[in-house]
């Protein structure tokens, strides 16, 4: 985003983060052996998204845009 604008990449993945939001629980449980309550970082996460193809960078971004709106941290 720069300036309030949205890019068209930017809608596409967050239309796509909201799709495939069961696999990124998924990917989150599976790093933290079942354990809701574990913080991860991006990197950690990212890491972990590697293995799903369908789990872009920029997904990961935006959802961590979005915890940091909610955390208010940042």
């Amino acid at each position: 985003m720069n300036g309030g604008r949205i890019t068209f990449a930017y809608y596409m993945a967050f239309i796509a983060l909201l799709t495939n939001m069961e696999l990124i629980k998924k990917v989150y449980l599976s790093r933290t052996n079942g354990n809701a309550k574990v913080e991860l970082t991006k990197e950690e996460m990212l890491n972990a998204a590697q293995h799903f193809s369908q789990i872009t960078p920029m997904e990961m971004s935006i959802l961590f845009q979005l915890i940091s709106l909610l955390r208010k941290d940042g």
